[in-house]
């Protein structure tokens, strides 16, 4: 069986760059799909269904950093699983947002509101997506702390800084 190849966190940044880049696009392509903004303003009661949507992605992307467990102080390769254990955070909380702009984005279809949908949920919900899933030094503390309570050391934000100088360990 050949080795499994290890991921970087150039690799992280560029993939969650390109997701963030075509979810951005798809969103522009639907906004002229759907004549932009010719058309009523929806009601307070829509309004308020796109934000509460919205927020319910970006609640459960937060929540999602309770599940991590703390990595074993003897584990054989630490940095390795740390990074494993972020992609895998990031995609749940990809997963979360992403989902929840595209119920905007079905709702701008299901009502007759032209794009505003896109604009009211949508685009917050792609500032909560590249906000909860790229690598800032607040996402990385947050699992690095979670994966180091007990004692172990997976010198998480120390491999994304070292990859952004370039040398990508």
């Amino acid at each position: 069986m050949p080795a499994r190849e290890e991921t970087t966190p150039t690799e992280v940044r560029r993939t969650i760059a390109v997701q963030i880049a075509l979810t951005a696009v798809f969103l522009l392509v639907v906004f002229v799909l759907l004549d932009r903004l010719d058309s009523d303003a929806p009601p307070i009661w829509l309004i308020a269904v796109l934000l509460l949507i919205v927020v319910a992605g970006a609640v459960l992307a937060e929540r999602s950093w309770l599940t991590v467990k703390p990595l074993a102080p003897d584990a054989h390769d630490r940095e390795r699983e740390a990074l494993d254990v972020y992609v895998s955070q990031t995609l749940r909380k990809f997963a979360y947002c992403e989902g929840a702009v595209l119920v905007c984005v079905i709702l701008a279809f299901a009502v007759d509101h032209a794009a505003w949908p896109i604009v009211i949920g949508a685009l917050p919900g792609l500032a909560v997506l590249a906000f909860e899933t790229w690598p800032s030094p607040r996402n990385l503390s947050l699992i690095e702390a979670m994966l180091d309570a007990d004692g172990g050391s997976s010198r998480l934000m120390e491999r994304f800084d070292t990859a952004r100088l370039g040398d990508d360990a």
